[in-house]
């Protein structure tokens, strides 16, 4: 077991690096690691978190682990979510492969609101060959004005959305998001990239697109959702060579805030297959098969 002491903004007396792992790290307060101490969390490591208690850092993070030695954020009693791990105005990418994030829920610390069990929040990050899943908070992960690269990661059995983009650009590529209870992808104000992911039902959307987004959405398989994708207030989404099987409205585009337009949806090449209904659209709004 290797306790991480102290709750200093200062890493003077680590060299302005800090270390954790490998073993089980007991997380019994929050913490909070200031600018210019870049994390490194090593294989094999269990970051174990104590009830609603917190990792804030405002630099940038490297956790990989591997198939067999894998990165573990987990609460010590998994009955009692933690908070959120966060990056917050990291100067450089952080990377997060072979990771589980579980059980966690959200905070509310230094005036900052982290809705995500990971947090990022004007911090680049690559994660990929990760899990979220069982936490209880709004989102598994939710990233707020960052590019994000994200990539054969599973999102499931999220309370509510498996990963949330608020103002947000990059790739999410190869995911599969199983059972999340509402949406399983929501993005607002963002301009991504949705290639090749793989959501089954979710309690909302598969996918939602809103306020002023501009996503390309193709080779996705959405099934079993109340909504497969959902375009609304202002935004216009391509959506091309997609599968959708089995949902209560594959496409669905609409005004829903009164400060915004409709949605457009711009349709090419997919496949409907087992929908109560392939499409739909309000006055406001507009759908395109190119």
């Amino acid at each position: 077991i290797h306790p991480l002491r102290g709750d200093s903004k200062s890493c003077a007396d680590s060299g302005n690096k800090i270390t954790l792992g490998p073993g089980i790290v007991k997380i019994s307060t929050t913490l909070i690691i200031g600018e210019d101490c870049p994390l490194t969390i090593l294989p094999a490591t269990t970051l174990e978190f104590s009830p609603k208690t917190s990792l804030i850092t405002y630099s940038q993070v490297t956790a990989i682990g591997t198939p067999n030695s894998p990165i573990i954020f987990t609460a010590a009693n998994p009955q009692i979510p933690w908070g959120v791990f966060a990056v917050i105005s990291a100067p450089q990418k952080s990377v997060f492969s072979g990771v589980t994030v579980e059980n966690g829920s959200f905070a509310h610390i230094n005036g900052i609101s982290a809705t995500g069990a990971l947090s990022l929040h004007d911090s680049d990050a690559k994660i990929d060959n990760s899990v979220f899943r069982f936490n209880r908070g709004d989102d598994g992960l939710n990233v707020k004005y960052a590019t994000l690269s994200i990539y054969e990661s599973v999102f499931a059995n999220n309370d509510f959305d498996g990963l949330d983009v608020d103002a947000g650009s990059g790739d999410i590529t190869n995911n599969q998001f199983l059972e999340n209870g509402n949406d399983a992808l929501d993005i607002s104000f963002s301009a991504v990239k949705i290639f090749k992911n793989r959501v089954n039902a979710s309690g909302d959307k598969c996918i939602s697109v809103g306020e002023n987004s501009k996503p390309v959405i193709a080779e996705n398989y959405l099934e079993s959702c109340q909504t497969g994708i959902a375009v609304k207030d202002s935004s216009v989404a391509e959506i091309i060579n997609n599968s959708l099987v089995k949902n209560e409205v594959a496409i669905n585009v609409y005004n829903k805030k009164g400060i915004f337009a409709g949605g457009r949806a711009l349709l090419e090449k997919n496949n409907f297959a087992g929908n109560a209904k392939d499409t739909q659209k309000d006055a406001l709004s507009d759908i395109v098969n190119r």
